[in-house]
């Protein structure tokens, strides 16, 4: 609990500096803020309660599923090794990863 509250003005902070920026994406957080735009029902403090919740959803599906993955990797070998393998064919021996 001790947490929510630096994390809250966190989000607030990147929010706002970022509005202009995010406002004219195709996102969930985008849409909410051009919601804000056009009402005075949708304040800011729910734009971030929501971005809270999406963030703590999204870690919390996404740890369960590489969980999953994990568990299901060790119990089937055979499908461990062509994992590895593709891995291996794709990225070679790069140490470090690049996302576009």
């Amino acid at each position: 609990r001790k947490y929510v509250v630096p994390v809250r003005e966190f989000i607030k902070r990147t929010l706002t500096a970022d509005m202009e920026r995010v406002r004219n994406k195709n996102t969930i957080v985008a849409h909410l803020i051009r919601a804000h735009d056009v009402s005075d029902q949708l304040t800011l403090d729910d734009i971030v309660d929501e971005w809270v919740i999406f963030f703590a959803a999204g870690m919390e599906t996404t740890a369960t599923t590489m969980a999953g993955v994990v568990w299901h990797l060790v119990r089937h070998p055979d499908v461990y090794q062509k994992v590895q393998d593709e891995v291996d064919r794709v990225y070679g021996d790069k140490e470090d990863l690049e996302f576009d």
